[in-house]
């Protein structure tokens, strides 16, 4: 199943263990996603969080589609232009729910920023990986210019959605030159694993202040 390779692979580069599969917390049916959202019908992935008695309820939605494409068009066996949107949405989900879990279980709090730089760098390097172990290899300059110099936001963005999403973007961009720079140039995946592993299980004030000393 690709939605539980892509969460394999995230927790191997993180060296995270959750204990629990996100397929367990993944939702499809639309109208479910519709009552919770009030009917924000774009949405074709989103994360749901509510907490009761200092207990974390997590829904993982991924419209149903994706599923089936990313079942049909498995990314391990080949990532392209077919199947890269609804990779990145996959992606996406799933690292926003590793996230959340694995910052629960330490008692830490995390913020939506934080989880959208982390997603955005977790495309970055899962593309990278993926793209370096198959034959028709994409260079990191071409996932780097697609994930953050050619991004479009949706137009129905609130204010405040969007400057989040523009700052995680932006943040994560140029982390990912210096991870090209620093290492993926150098055909140095071993520092870099050792570089992810540090900057995941830092305070976002620390990740900020780390990304700036890169460039």
């Amino acid at each position: 199943m690709a939605i539980h390779q892509l969460q394999q692979r995230l927790q191997s580069i993180y060296e995270i263990e959750t204990g629990h599969a996100v397929a367990d917390f993944l939702v499809s049916d639309e109208a479910v996603k519709n009552l919770l959202t009030g009917g924000s019908s774009h949405l074709r992935e989103t994360v749901f969080i509510s907490e009761l008695d200092e207990h974390l309820d997590i829904t993982v939605y991924l419209h149903a589609d994706i599923v089936t494409h990313l079942l049909d068009d498995n990314p391990e066996q080949g990532l392209h232009s077919g199947n890269v949107e609804d990779f990145c949405l996959a992606t996406e989900g799933i690292s926003h729910f590793l996230k959340l879990v694995w910052h629960g279980e330490y008692d830490r709090s995390v913020s939506l920023i934080e989880l959208e730089l982390q997603a955005e760098i977790d495309k970055f390097v899962l593309m990278h990986m993926y793209s370096s172990e198959q034959t028709s290899r994409v260079k990191s300059r071409e996932i780097r210019k697609l994930l953050f110099d050619t991004v479009d936001f949706h137009a129905d963005l609130h204010m405040q959605e969007l400057e989040r999403y523009q700052c995680a973007n932006h943040y994560a961009g140029k982390y990912c030159r210096a991870l090209e720079r620093l290492y993926i140039h150098r055909d140095d995946s071993r520092n870099m694993l050792r570089e992810l592993r540090r900057f995941y299980r830092l305070p976002l004030a620390d990740k900020l202040r780390r990304i700036n000393a890169l460039n």
